[in-house]
Parts: C-alpha cells; sequence; structure tokens
C-alpha cells in the first residue's frame, strides 16, 4: 500500500491509496491516526501489520477520497487545496549529541540565566496560515 500525508491548511492528514487515482484519508476515519507513525503505533497495539490496519480503516469508516493527481498538482503548482507534504516528518530533537553539557554551559554563560532554554517556551509562534508547509 502507499501512503501520504496531506495538508490540508494547517493541519496534516494520512491518505492511503485506494485506487488507481484515488487516496483516501484515514484520519477522517479515525482521528488519532494523523501520520504514518501512528499508524504504525495502531497496527503495533492491534498486534498486525499497518496494512492490515489501514483496511480495516478503510472499511470501517467513511474517509474523505482524493485525487491522486490532483493532490501532486496542487502540490507542484503551489494551489490552494489539499497537498502532498513530507511524508513523514521529522521529530523535535532536543539536547541530542555528546555536546550538550559543553552547549548548555555556553548558553547559561550567554544567556546570564541557570536556565538557558526557559525562554524558549514562551516564544510566539507564528500560525501556519501565514507561513507554507515545507513541501518535501
Amino acid at each position: 500500500m502507499r501512503y501520504f500525508q496531506i495538508a490540508t491548511g494547517c493541519e496534516l492528514r494520512l491518505g492511503v491509496q485506494t485506487g488507481d487515482d484515488v487516496v483516501t484519508d484515514l484520519t477522517g476515519v479515525k482521528g488519532r491516526v494523523r501520520s504514518v507513525l501512528d499508524l504504525m503505533h495502531a497496527a503495533s497495539v492491534l498486534g498486525t501489520d499497518m496494512d492490515v490496519a489501514a483496511e480495516d480503516l478503510v472499511g470501517s469508516g467513511t474517509g474523505v477520497r482524493y485525487s491522486l493527481g490532483e493532490l501532486e498538482e496542487n502540490s507542484r503548482d503551489g494551489r490552494g487545496g489539499p497537498r502532498l507534504a513530507v511524508p513523514i516528518p521529522p521529530p523535535e530533537v532536543w539536547a541530542a549529541g555528546v555536546t550538550y553539557r559543553d552547549s548548555l554551559r555556553e548558553r547559561q554563560a550567554e544567556s546570564g540565566s541557570p536556565d538557558a532554554y526557559a525562554q524558549v517556551y514562551g516564544l510566539s509562534v507564528r500560525s501556519c496560515s501565514s507561513r507554507r508547509l515545507r513541501r518535501g
């Protein structure tokens, strides 16, 4: 089976190809399945593989159906409407690597604060409607 991450406005949804030019929205069937990683987790909990889990979801609900050609065209041309997104968005990683402690000391010295990363959580973030999702 072929899986697709679909961007609809600010929301990412998981789709699975169910026909030559048809992608069925699995997120519309089961709201917690928003990514391939979510589907893999669900399949693991169910003790099955992700293709079987996806087939069960498609058979149990009425997910929105998209034209694959239209999704590709929207992605390529930058049109509005649903478009393809990066298949597996990279997870946010903090404090990775062997230099974390040294880096932390440097950030503390630069900021003059014992909690160098405290201000990060207070930053305002632009909504995704003011920026485009990155295309893979």
